[in-house]
């Protein structure tokens, strides 16, 4: 029942959207017929200034929570608007068109080292909200001032802040909960605030240099996953693959297979890198391939510590190629320190070596 209303309320919050963008078309475009300019013109216009307002919106939104994310200490990783991602690696930010499900905009970022108080939290999670309302009050002003963009900045207003407002809904998206949906379990005190908030603690752990195998990973209802029980699922994975506990790494490997059309989009490439990985050392080479293909560009990309660590696994188990996997070895060790989750670069290096005696033999 709980999945079944997650997808319902996914469904309502897309339909929201798609409805809100028909309105500003057909809004705008009663305004600006009112001009009579060439029918052609007017088309490409419009268009071209929804795109241009969507934009300005989602930068707006994922802007206030970078803002407010660095006055707090977090540490930037991600920034995303619809196709266009960038991405840190290896301290510098790497741009990147890739393909977004159940977003428009990512703002990802980790934690600071000392845990926040609960308020810091909430003004997190809400300050691209009250960006898109602030900012959307201030183009409404600049339309009363402003003559010849009166109708584009009146737009951009209406529109900054009706986004706001849909992102005050409490509801989930493709399994990415909404602002709203944290905001309101957070002040409500809802079990769902409770597990983002054990979700936080273990990547700021991990972010502060305290390896997988350290953690204190709460146990998980198999039977009942929720969206933050799959989060926990990959740091239970990292856990047993840092303990070197074989059957529970299959276990967990299997889980996020089993699992992985639930899992947020932003999330994916991590599990196909490490579907792709247990292939690798069971000798599953179709299952290997199979993730190599879908970790795309992103994985061939890569140049962090972790694709570096599977490129290699890759190289040796499925193309037999042991000079290349070595070269990634060493091309990996050599951007540690650079890898921004310290307590997982630590787990990523033992892995790295392992292969290395491995080629060594």
């Amino acid at each position: 029942m709980e999945k079944k209303s997650k997808v319902k309320n996914g469904k309502i919050f897309k339909r929201l959207k798609l409805l809100f963008y028909m309105i500003i078309v057909l809004f705008y475009a009663l305004l600006i017929i009112g001009g009579g300019t060439n029918a052609i013109k007017l088309i490409l216009l419009i268009f071209l200034q929804i795109i241009v307002i969507c934009i300005l919106i989602i930068n707006i939104h994922e802007f206030g929570h970078l803002i407010i994310g660095k006055l707090f200490g977090y540490k930037l990783l991600s920034y995303r608007i619809g196709f266009f991602s960038w991405s840190k690696e290896n301290g510098k930010m790497k741009f990147l068109i890739i393909k977004n499900r159940g977003y428009s905009g990512l703002c990802g970022m980790i934690p600071p080292e000392k845990e926040l108080p609960n308020y810091k939290l909430v003004l997190f999670y809400a300050s691209g909200i009250l960006f898109n309302v602030i900012s959307g009050t201030f183009f409404l002003i600049l339309s009363l001032i402003n003559g010849s963009l009166s109708q584009f900045f009146s737009f951009l207003g209406i529109s900054s802040i009706l986004i706001g407002v849909l992102n005050l809904l409490p509801i989930m998206t493709s399994n990415n909960p909404s602002d709203g949906k944290v905001i309101w379990s957070m002040l409500l005190k809802k079990p769902f605030a409770e597990k983002l908030l054990v979700m936080k603690r273990l990547l700021t752990k991990l972010s502060a240099g305290i390896r997988p195998n350290h953690l204190d990973i709460p146990n998980l209802n198999l039977d009942n996953l929720t969206s933050f029980d799959l989060y926990i699922i990959i740091y239970a994975y990292f856990q047993a693959l840092d303990k070197n506990y074989d059957d529970k790494i299959f276990l967990y490997a299997n889980l996020l297979e089993e699992n992985i059309d639930n899992f947020p989009t932003p999330t994916l490439p991590v599990v196909y890198y490490e579907l792709c990985y247990v292939g690798c050392i069971t000798n599953d080479i179709d299952r290997a391939k199979k993730y190599y293909k879908h970790g795309g560009n992103i994985l061939k990309k890569d140049k962090d510590i972790n694709g570096c660590r599977v490129k290699a696994y890759y190289e040796f188990y499925v193309n037999h190629n042991p000079d290349t996997a070595l070269e990634l070895c060493y091309k990996g060790l050599a951007v540690l320190d650079k890898f921004p989750i310290k307590g997982q670069a630590f787990m990523e290096k033992d892995l790295i070596h392992s292969l290395i005696r491995l080629i060594n033999l």
